[in-house]
């Protein structure tokens, strides 16, 4: 069984920032709502030089109410994607944990920077076999595109709008760029890092051209990641040392 070493934290993070900022605009709605109707029976009652003005300010607390009515929806819907990326992230974590042997290290949702240059990365697997980092994805549907490409397409069902994608491998790239950087720095000699792509939906197929890095489910990667054979081997002092350096410098 794998060490788990920090957990996720930046989608929590979010959910719960996400949740409270829809509590306190509930609040809000309810006093803008409550104030909206006062205003409007008090214009309608009122004597015909104060009744238009208070009116036009019921009827203006009436637009923040529903405008503010809108962004709760759409925080919901922002806080049930975070809540089902943390799931997603979550249910990765235990995977790799039970199926990797003890030798293996897991860093969750951590961000490190070099220079001007940052990543945050959802998994990085620390062993004697490499350094893995993993980039998560769950989306569902057709997700068509190219390797190069800095956008892919997604259609969640047939007959549906296509939608944007940024491409994970470009991102999962970038990502090991900027764990090399800080190696480098760190002064750690680890040429072995290997990119890892989950897709943690069961209704996702891909269809991606000139593909070189592979699109694992959580299962597969464990069989990816405990069967790889490294340049070279590496000691346990090794596999210490950059856990320790990537332990100081993770975000």
């Amino acid at each position: 069984m794998a060490r788990i070493l920090t957990d996720e934290t930046s989608l929590h993070r979010r959910r719960d920032s996400l949740r409270k900022g829809a509590r306190q605009l509930q609040s809000l709605v309810r006093y803008e709502l409550g104030g909206a109707v006062v205003l409007l029976a008090a214009g309608a009652l009122a004597f015909k030089w104060w009744g238009p003005g208070l009116l036009v300010v019921g009827v203006l607390a009436s637009f923040f109410a529903a405008g503010h009515w809108l962004k709760i929806k759409e925080s919901k819907a922002e806080e049930d994607s975070a809540s089902a990326g943390l799931q997603g992230e979550q249910n990765v974590t235990r995977i790799l944990r039970d199926g990797l042997p003890n030798d293996s290290y897991i860093l969750n949702d951590i961000t490190l920077r070099r220079g001007l240059r940052s990543a945050q990365m959802d998994h990085v697997v620390v062993s004697p076999r490499g350094i893995f980092v993993v980039e998560t994805k769950n989306w569902r549907g057709m997700i068509s595109g190219d390797e190069q490409e800095a956008q892919w397409t997604q259609v969640k069902r047939p007959g549906e709008k296509p939608m944007q994608r940024a491409n994970p491998i470009l991102q999962n790239r970038r990502q090991i760029q900027v764990m090399q950087a800080v190696l480098k720095a760190g002064e750690v000699d680890w040429p072995d890092i290997f990119p890892v792509l989950i897709s943690n939906s069961r209704n996702a197929q891909f269809d991606i051209r000139n593909r070189s890095v592979p699109i694992l489910t959580r299962f597969d990667a464990v069989e990816y990641m405990a069967g790889q054979v490294p340049g070279r081997q590496y000691t346990e002092s090794e596999v210490t040392a950059v856990i320790e350096l990537l332990m100081k410098k993770a975000r």
